[in-house]
């Protein structure tokens, strides 16, 4: 075993440049179902909003990590499909179940939107 066999973290593993555009599906793929893939190392879902707008964020609710591509859409607010936690297009947590408002850290929970990329799903930046 050489030394490009050793991989001690998933982030070694990568081969290709990040900060660059690719592509994430075609025009037609991205509707108004939720849409997860798996990109250059990274779980994105990708929706498009009753305007038009194409919304790609990252797929993990921040509650338990469930991916959100298994919720549904609420006009242009996706839900978790496991406890409900509620998310903006923005990526932004705005409703919790059994709440009357968002405590912390849901609402300043780093989440990634794409292609701005604000923290990890769970950590904190």
């Amino acid at each position: 075993m050489n030394n490009r066999d050793k991989v001690s973290s998933p982030d070694e593993a990568r081969n290709y440049p990040l900060n660059c555009w690719y592509v994430a599906a075609t025009s037609d793929e991205v509707g108004r179902r939720l849409l997860g893939r798996r990109l250059l190392g990274e779980d994105v879902l990708l929706y498009r909003q009753e305007a038009g707008p194409v919304v790609a964020l990252e797929n993990c609710c921040i509650h338990r990590s469930m991916p959100l591509s298994l919720g549904y859409l609420v006009s242009d607010q996706v839900v978790c499909g496991y406890h409900g936690f509620t998310y903006a297009p923005t990526g932004e947590c705005v409703r919790v179940p059994s709440q009357t408002h968002v405590p912390y850290p849901p609402t300043t929970a780093p989440f990634r939107r794409y292609a701005w990329s604000t923290g990890r799903c769970g950590r904190r930046a």
